[in-house]
C-alpha cells in the first residue's frame, strides 16, 4: 500500500500465470499477517494479528474472548433482553388498552378521561353516539329509548367488516361470535331499526366536540344509517349453514371460514380481501381426516379468554384443482357474495392500489372459487356472470378484455385477455377460419403451426408471473427488490419456465421456427425469457440480488444484457481504481486487521454502521465479484465466457493475464476494506488441489460430487474440511475464488491448444489422486476427512494393494467397455472437425461429426463397424479372464 490510499501492485504476466511444480513436502506453518504482508499479493495471507517487534519480548496481547469480554457481552446482552421485554410489556398493554377501550379498528379521535363507556348487555345508545340532530320528538324519543339495548360491545367493532386481518390482538370470532349472537341482542336490534326508522327520517348527528368511543370521521351521518348498519352486522355475523354442514359452535360460518381458511367474513363483499389467504390453504392437496374434534381456544390478550370446543367433523378435501376443494355452504356462499359485490371504483387492487376492473374482478375470484365443488361453484360463477351483462355492465367477450392491472400481472401471472395471448390466440383463429389468407404456412406444416400457437399461449398462461416488461416497468422495479421484483424473480416463476422446452416443443422444430407467422411471437418469448434471466441472476452464496447492486452503480443496462467482455475488463478495472484511490479509514484497516469479535472491529460498527452494507452494494459486492471470477455454484455468470469473448474481440491479447491481473487487484482491493466474501486464494502450490487459504487465514480443502465431465451435479453439496484441525462442513454453494478463475484459464488455454479432452482428464486424474490422500469415501458414496495420524495407515493399505497389482497373474484391471463404431470415427475426425470450424460451440460439433458419420460410404462405415466387431471380441476375452480371477480370489 502506497502511504493512506493503500494503492495495490498489480502483478506481472509471469507472476500471475505460472503455476509451481506439486511437491508432496507439507507445507510451514502460515505465517502471521501484518500490514505490509497484507500488500504483497503472494495471497500467502495471514490473518492473525502479530505486532511484536522483537520475538525475545514479552508479548501483552489481550485475548478478545477472556473471561472479562465474556462476562462483558453477557452482561450486556442480559440488559439488551430486559430492555426488550420491558418494551414488549408496555406494547401489549396499550395494545389491550386500545382494543378494550375502542371499539373501532380505526384510530379514534381524542376523548375525555370522563366520557361514557359501553357496557355490554346494556349498551346506551343515546350516551355513546353524538347527540342527534332532529326536531321531531317522536325521534328523540325514539333515540331515548335505546339506553339499555342487550347487545356485547363488540358490536361496535368495524374491524371484521372490510374482511381484512388488521392486527394479531383483533378480536376472535370465536370468542365474540356466540357473544354477538344472542336471540336478545337480534330481537331487540330489529325493534330499534323500526322504530328509529320510522320517526327518524332525514336525522344526523352533531359531531362538534364530541369527544366519546367513536372515531367521527367513519362515524355514520345519523341514527337510521348507524342502527341499519348494526342490524346488518349482526345478521351477517350470526349466518348459518343453511344445509346444516357446518360443524362449529351453532353453524356458524363467520367462525368456520376464519378456522378454516383464516377468512374474516366482513359485510364489504366489493373486496379482494380473503383470496389470498383461500389460495394458500389450497395451493397443496391435503385431506383432513373426519372425526371428533375437541380442544381449548385463548389469548392472553384481550382480557384473557379460554374457551373449549368438541365438534364432530367430515372428511375434507384441499387442492389447486377444479374442484378438488370441500368448500361447504359458507365458503360458497361467501364467494356468491363477493362475485356480485363489485362496484365502479369501489375494489381496489392490494396489488397496485388502483381501482379493479369488474372483468378483472371476476377473473381474480374465479381462480379460486373454480377449485370448490363444480356443481355449486359453476351455478354460482354463471348466475354473477347473467347478472352483471344484464346490468350492461359486462360485454359477452368480457374474458378476452385486458387486466389493467400490471401489478397484479407480475404477481399472479396474465389470463387470456391479457397481452401477448391476446394476440396469439386471434391469429390462430383467423388461420383456423381462413388458412388460405395465409399463404406463407405450407400445407404441411398448418397443424404444427396451429399447434405451436396453442402451446405458446397455454405456456404464458399458465405462468406464476408476467414477463412481457419494457426497461420503463422493469428500472424502478429493480430499485426495489424487495417489491414486484421479488414476485417477477421467485422461484416459482423460475421453475415454470425451466419447463419450457417440454411445454412448446412444437415450436422448436425447424420447420416451424423462423416461419413468418410464428417467428414475432417466438422471438418475444425468447427475448423475455433471456431478459428475465439476466435480471434475476443472484450470487449463489449470499443470494445477493444482483441487479439492484449494478443500478446502485449506474450499471442497469448490465442487468438487461452483459456488456461486451472487453467493455466488462475496462469498467470493473476503473472501477477497481477509483475505490482503491480511496484513502481507507483508520477504524476500519485496525478492524481488518484484528478481525471479527475484536473491540476494533466493535469500533467500526460504532462509528461507521453502514459501512459493511455500503461494501456490499458497491464494486466490491458478491454480485461483482462473482461476474469476476464465477460463483463455483451453478451460476450463468462464468468468467470462461468472457475470455472467450476477449479473445474474439482482441485476438493479438494475452487474455488470461488481464483477466488474472484485474481479479487479483480487485481482490487486494476490497479485502483491505473489510470484503469477507472473496473465497480465498489456491494455496499450496498446486491449483488443481481444491485447497484454499481462506480470507481468516485458515487453510481448507474442497471435495464435492461430480458428473462424467467433471461439473458439480445440480444438487451438489461442497465438503470442506478444515487441514489444521480436520473440522469437517458442508456447504451447498461456496463462494466464488480465485480458484475458479485460474481453473477457467486453464480450461480455455487448453481449448486454444486444442487439448482440452486431455486437459479435462488430466485434472481429474490428478484432483482425484491427491483427494485420495486427505478424503476418504465411504461405502454409501460420502466423503470423510483422514487425520494426519491415520494417513499412514491409509498409505501402507495403498502400497499393498499396488504391488498386488504390479504382477498381472495375480490381478487384472476391470476391462474396459467396447466402443462402438460411431465412437471409433468421432474419436478419429473429433480434432480434424474442430480445426475446420473452431467457433462450433461443443453440441454443434457433436451434429457436425453425425453428420459426417451419416454420409460415409459403405466401404467406409463397413471398415468403422468392423473394428467395433474387434474391440467386442477384446472386451469378452478380458472380461472373461477378469471373472475368472475374481471366482479364483472368492474361493481362496
Amino acid at each position: 500500500m502506497d502511504g493512506a490510499k493503500g494503492e495495490a501492485r498489480i502483478l506481472g504476466e509471469a507472476e500471475i500465470i505460472s503455476l509451481a511444480p506439486y511437491t508432496d513436502t507439507p507445507d510451514e506453518p502460515a505465517a502471521p499477517r501484518d500490514e505490509s504482508e497484507a500488500l504483497n499479493l503472494d495471497f500467502n495471507i495471514n490473518y492473525d494479528n502479530l505486532d511484536d517487534e522483537d520475538d525475545d519480548d514479552p508479548v501483552i496481547n489481550p485475548n478478545p474472548h477472556s473471561a472479562w469480554t465474556v462476562l462483558r457481552i453477557a452482561v450486556v446482552a442480559l440488559c439488551v433482553v430486559v430492555l426488550l421485554f420491558g418494551f414488549f410489556l408496555l406494547f401489549l398493554r396499550k395494545v389491550h388498552a386500545r382494543h378494550s377501550e375502542t371499539l373501532s379498528n380505526y384510530k379514534p379521535t381524542p376523548k375525555s378521561k370522563s366520557g361514557p363507556k359501553a357496557v355490554n348487555w346494556a349498551l346506551d345508545f343515546p350516551s355513546l353516539y353524538p347527540p342527534i340532530v332532529s326536531e321531531n320528538a317522536e325521534c328523540q324519543s325514539a333515540w331515548a329509548a335505546l339506553s339499555s339495548v342487550p347487545c356485547h360491545e363488540k358490536i361496535f367493532n368495524r374491524g371484521w367488516d372490510a374482511g381484512k386481518h388488521l392486527s394479531f390482538f383483533e378480536p376472535d370470532p370465536m370468542r365474540y361470535v356466540p357473544q354477538l349472537c344472542e336471540p336478545k341482542c337480534k330481537s331487540a336490534l330489529e325493534s330499534a331499526v323500526e322504530s328509529v326508522i320510522a320517526a327518524c327520517s332525514g336525522a344526523s348527528f352533531n359531531i362538534e366536540g364530541y369527544q366519546g368511543m367513536f372515531n367521527t370521521t367513519f362515524l355514520e351521518a345519523g341514527p337510521v344509517e348507524a342502527i341499519e348498519l348494526l342490524r346488518r352486522r349482526n345478521t351477517h355475523t350470526c349466518r348459518q349453514s343453511k344445509i346444516g354442514d357446518s360443524e362449529y359452535e351453532n353453524g356458524s360460518c363467520m367462525i368456520e371460514l376464519n378456522e378454516r381458511f383464516f377468512i374474516l367474513d366482513g359485510i364489504n363483499f366489493g373486496s379482494l380481501e380473503g383470496i389470498d389467504q383461500f389460495l394458500k390453504k389450497t395451493e397443496r392437496p391435503m385431506r383432513e381426516a373426519g372425526g371428533w374434534k375437541s380442544g381449548s381456544r385463548g389469548s392472553g390478550t384481550d382480557g384473557g379468554w379460554t374457551k373449549k370446543y368438541r365438534f364432530k367433523a367430515p372428511a375434507r378435501t384441499y387442492g389447486p384443482g377444479v374442484g378438488s376443494t370441500s368448500c361447504g355452504w359458507c365458503m360458497l356462499s361467501w364467494f356468491e357474495n363477493h362475485l356480485n359485490g363489485w362496484e365502479e371504483g369501489s375494489v381496489i387492487s392490494p396489488d397496485s392500489g388502483l381501482p379493479v376492473s369488474l372483468p378483472e374482478y371476476v377473473r381474480r375470484i374465479k381462480d379460486a372459487g373454480q377449485r370448490c365443488e363444480a356443481t355449486e361453484w359453476n351455478r354460482i360463477y354463471d348466475q354473477a356472470i347473467k347478472n352483471y351483462q344484464d346490468k350492461k355492465l359486462m360485454t359477452e367477450d368480457w374474458e378476452l378484455l385486458p387486466s389493467g392491472d400490471l401489478a397484479y400481472l407480475i404477481r399472479n401471472g396474465p389470463d387470456r385477455g391479457d397481452e401477448p395471448i391476446k394476440t396469439i390466440e386471434s391469429t390462430a383463429a383467423a388461420i383456423r377460419k381462413n388458412h388460405s389468407a395465409f399463404p406463407e404456412i405450407e400445407p404441411e406444416n398448418l397443424q404444427l403451426t396451429l399447434q405451436c400457437l396453442d402451446d405458446l399461449a397455454a405456456k404464458i398462461q399458465s405462468l406464476p408471473c408476467y414477463l412481457y416488461l419494457n426497461t420503463t416497468t422493469l428500472d424502478p422495479m429493480i430499485k426495489d427488490p424487495n417489491g414486484l421484483l421479488r414476485s417477477y424473480c421467485s422461484p416459482e416463476c423460475t421453475d415454470a419456465l425451466n419447463q419450457e422446452p417440454s411445454l412448446i416443443r412444437s415450436c422448436m422444430r425447424p420447420e416451424t421456427r423462423n416461419t413468418p407467422i410464428l417467428k414475432p411471437f417466438l422471438d418475444a418469448w425468447v427475448d423475455a425469457h433471456h431478459t428475465h434471466s439476466n435480471v434475476c441472476i443472484k450470487e449463489e452464496r449470499s443470494k445477493q440480488q444482483c441487479a439492484p447492486v449494478l443500478t446502485s452503480l449506474n450499471l442497469t443496462s448490465w442487468a438487461y444484457k452483459r456488456p461486451s467482455a472487453s467493455v466488462f475488463r475496462d469498467e470493473m478495472f476503473q472501477r477497481i481504481a477509483a475505490l482503491d484511490a480511496t484513502p481507507i479509514p483508520p477504524v476500519v484497516s485496525a478492524a481488518v486487521l484484528k478481525g471479527f469479535g475484536t473491540p476494533e472491529y466493535d469500533a467500526l460498527r460504532k462509528e461507521l454502521p453502514k459501512w459493511q452494507e455500503e461494501l456490499k452494494n458497491g464494486i466490491c459486492a458478491p454480485c461483482m465479484w462473482q461476474y469476476m471470477v464465477g460463483s463455483g455454484g451453478g451460476s450463468d455468470v462464468t468468467p470462461l465466457w468472457y475470455l472467450r469473448q476477449l479473445k474474439k474481440e482482441d485476438p493479438a491479447s494475452n487474455v488470461e493475464t488481464s483477466a488474472l491481473e484485474i481479479a487479483h487487484y480487485m481482490y487486494a482491493t476490497c479485502d483491505m476494506r473489510g470484503a469477507d466474501w472473496l473465497g480465498g486464494v489456491p494455496f499450496g502450490g498446486d491449483d488443481v488441489v481444491w485447497r484454499i487459504k481462506e480470507q481468516d487465514g485458515k487453510v481448507y480443502r474442497y471435495i464435492t460430487d461430480h458428473d462424467s465431465k467433471d461439473r458439480p451435479f445440480k444438487n451438489s453439496k461442497w465438503r470442506r474440511a478444515d487441514e489444521e484441525t480436520g473440522q469437517e462442513s458442508i456447504l451447498h454453494n461456496k463462494w466464488g475464488s480465485l480458484w475458479d478463475l485460474r481453473k477457467a484459464i486453464r480450461q480455455f488455454k487448453a481449448e486454444q491448444e486444442g487439448t482440452r479432452w486431455q486437459w479435462r482428464e488430466a485434472e481429474m486424474e490428478h484432483r482425484a489422486a491427491e483427494d485420495a490422500k486427505v478424503w476418504k469415501k465411504d461405502v454409501f458414496g460420502g466423503y470423510h476427512w483422514i487425520m494426519p495420524e491415520d494417513r499412514q495407515q491409509e498409505a501402507s493399505k495403498e502400497l499393498e494393494a499396488h504391488a498386488e497389482s504390479a504382477d498381472p497373474q495375480t490381478h487384472l484391471k476391470k476391462p474396459r467397455r467396447p466402443i462402438s463404431a460411431y465412437m471409433i470415427f468421432a474419436a478419429e475426425v473429433r480434432d480434424e472437425v474442430r480445426k475446420k470450424n473452431p467457433d462450433l460451440k461443443f453440441g454443434e460439433i457433436g451434429k457436425a461429426i453425425g453428420k459426417l458419420y451419416r454420409a460415409l460410404s459403405t466401404e467406409d462405415l463397413e471398415h468403422y463397424q468392423h473394428l467395433a466387431k474387434v474391440d467386442q471380441m477384446r472386451y469378452k476375452m478380458e472380461k472373461a479372464a477378469f471373472d475368472a480371477q475374481q471366482d479364483t480370489k472368492k474361493t481362496n
